[in-house]
């Protein structure tokens, strides 16, 4: 100790020296648990700056029983590198959700899927990732199917649209395309349309088939024939 080193009659110089030294030791200690407590706190970039501080002056410094301040660095800065990686990763999948959600009330659905698939990818317990999902490639599923039944419609093919129309209402009853409204609605006009379409042809035929004549429309100067 610094008494003893006087005691023993050491030289002003060898006391400073042994009382420099003695202050380098605690405050190497103080930074390299500031140090430690940055670490276990997992505030990795406090950890590495205090802990850089400490291997400058002396790499391989550690505390009794405690680990050298160059390995703890290490560590410290594997782990940080860890955490901006989860932290990038995180941000991709941030931004994969946002341009889904966006194409979802677009009602773009084939571009959905591919970016809720692109998520399934890396983080495929994502939250709500597979009821989105579903909902997606449900939907597209009757947008296709919509649109066969809209091209029916146009070509005036009424049993055809019905048909059609019908698969979709047992899926999703309420569908509804943002353009032409409800698909209910517009079965009840196909069934209509097939309705008058059909008693037309029944006209039709009705005024084409041949009458069969009576007696008393017969022409007058047509005698009956002599027996």
């Amino acid at each position: 100790t610094l008494n003893q080193l006087q005691k023993a009659g050491a030289s002003d110089t060898d006391v400073a020296s042994k009382r420099a030294e003695v202050k380098r030791q605690r405050d190497l200690e103080a930074l390299y648990n500031q140090g430690l407590a940055h670490f276990q706190a997992q505030r990795w970039q406090d950890a590495i700056a205090v802990l850089k501080r400490v291997v400058r002056t002396e790499p391989k410094y550690a505390p009794p029983k405690q680990e050298q301040a160059d390995a703890l660095l290490a560590r410290a800065q594997q782990a940080y590198q860890s955490f901006e990686k989860e932290q990038e990763k995180a941000r991709q999948l941030a931004n994969l959700y946002r341009q889904a959600e966006e194409r979802l009330a677009e009602r773009d659905w084939q571009h959905a899927i591919e970016l809720l698939n692109q998520i399934n990818k890396t983080s495929p317990d994502a939250p709500g990732l597979t009821s989105k999902l579903a909902t997606a490639k449900r939907q597209r599923d009757l947008a296709s199917k919509f649109a066969t039944a809209q091209s029916h419609l146009q070509a005036g093919q009424w049993q055809a649209a019905s048909a059609v129309l019908q698969t979709i209402i047992s899926t999703e009853p309420d569908y509804c395309d943002p353009t032409w409204g409800k698909a209910s609605t517009l079965l009840s006009m196909a069934q209509n349309e097939q309705v008058q379409l059909g008693n037309a042809q029944t006209r039709k035929s009705v005024e084409r088939a041949p009458r069969k004549e009576s007696e008393n429309e017969r022409p007058a100067n047509l005698t009956r024939p002599s027996e």
